[in-house]
């Protein structure tokens, strides 16, 4: 959550969609392996504002990722915390994955106590001079490295492994570590 360095953030929602990125999926530490959650959107061909991308209404893709949360998280310390929250969020009936991705932000920065504000985008902002721009580390081959603005990964306890694994979903931290999820991910910061 490289938001935790930034003051204000301008979620950028007509930038062309590119597939195999972050923007429809995440990790999550399950009892094997790390698994990766993937909202199905509609076939995207040609140039598509990230916010006409239209999920994919099978019915299905709800309840197969709730299930894979409850089994990773379910007997973690704050689960039953926050769990109604994204549950909630993830079973209301969006067409578009620009408005779920951005309800659970939102959530998720309200979890976190972080008076952030987080706007959209009115424009594409080719190399806006003026804001650090993290468009691109939403790629999944990009997202194993750190995000700019952070120096290193605050280890916690997750529920699986003796070894901490990096790079997971943010809810991962908040169903592990709680109200301290927000000091955690500070401290790992780079100074400015």
């Amino acid at each position: 959550m490289a938001l935790a360095y930034y003051e204000e953030a301008i979620i950028e929602s007509r930038r062309y969609y590119v597939k195999q990125t972050d923007r429809n999926r995440c990790r999550i530490l399950m009892a094997n392996k790390v698994g990766i959650l993937t909202v199905p959107v509609e076939k995207v061909s040609g140039k598509l504002p990230y916010k006409e991308v239209k999920i994919y209404k099978d019915g299905l893709w709800q309840k197969q990722i709730w299930r894979s949360i409850q089994s990773a998280y379910g007997k973690s310390p704050y689960f039953e915390y926050y769990a109604e929250d994204y549950e909630k969020i993830l079973f209301r009936k969006f067409d578009f994955l620009f408005d779920l991705n951005y309800e659970l932000l939102t959530l998720t920065l309200n979890k976190l106590g972080w008076s952030q504000y987080t706007l959209k985008s009115i424009d594409f902002q080719e190399g806006a001079s003026d804001c650090t721009d993290l468009r691109d580390q939403l790629s999944s081959r990009q997202s194993l490295k750190p995000l700019a603005g952070i120096e290193k990964y605050e280890l916690y306890t997750q529920n699986f492994g003796k070894d901490f694994v990096p790079n997971l979903s943010i809810i991962d931290l908040l169903f592990c570590e709680g109200p301290m999820a927000s000091t955690i991910l500070k401290k790992g910061l780079a100074p400015k």
